[in-house]
């Protein structure tokens, strides 16, 4: 039943988001942009795209293995690809979240290991974006003023590795502060669970 449930789903997420683009731009205009295309910087697009994905899965593969958990790489691989789709259809990236429910649903990694590692890998991003910009700004890059860029890039970047190392702190506060009811006891053990996963990556490096 399961089996059906998820394929009427996955049919009726396909047929949505084909609805979607087809109402707002013609088939004749998808197909005049395909023959117009140029097709090397399209192999190009393509290629650094899939490396993109590639690298992802790597990199989710070695945060869920300290987790102990070993799906497949294949198969965590179209998971990235359809978390990159769910990313450019919503807003904000919000469409990444999709990540947790499949890996937790589809391929059996538990939520708190499924959690842990995308938090930790959004993180991550974000650190290494910043890393980016002072590199930018060291080569020259005059879009805002340098002094700007480079205090942004340290800010945040700082604040985020605050974050990485504080994360285990703030999971377990959050354990702490929650009401001790019934209705929030899942949610406990899922704070307590993924702040055990962070730390044994932390600690794994």
């Amino acid at each position: 039943m399961k089996k059906i449930l998820y394929l009427i789903f996955s049919l009726s997420v396909t047929a949505g988001v084909f609805y979607y683009l087809l109402s707002e731009v013609s088939i004749s205009d998808v197909l005049k942009l395909i023959s117009n295309v140029d097709r090397h910087g399209l192999l190009l697009f393509v290629t650094c795209s899939l490396a993109m994905s590639f690298f992802i899965t790597w990199r989710y593969k070695l945060l869920i293995s300290v987790s102990g958990f070993s799906p497949s790489p294949v198969l965590l691989f179209l998971v990235v690809l359809v978390r990159n789709l769910f990313a450019d259809l919503l807003p904000a990236r919000i469409g990444t979240f999709v990540y947790i429910y499949i890996v937790n649903s589809r391929l059996g990694v538990a939520l708190s290991a499924a959690t842990s590692s995308f938090v930790l890998a959004t993180l991550l991003d974000i650190l290494a974006l910043m890393i980016l910009l002072i590199v930018l700004v060291g080569v020259g890059f005059d879009a805002l003023p340098p002094a700007v860029l480079l205090a942004f890039a340290v800010l945040v970047g700082g604040l985020i590795w605050i974050a990485i190392y504080n994360l285990p702190r703030l999971l377990n506060w959050l354990v702490q502060i929650l009401p001790k009811s019934p209705t929030m006891e899942k949610l406990t053990v899922l704070f307590s669970s993924i702040e055990r996963e962070v730390t044994a990556s932390r600690q794994a490096g």
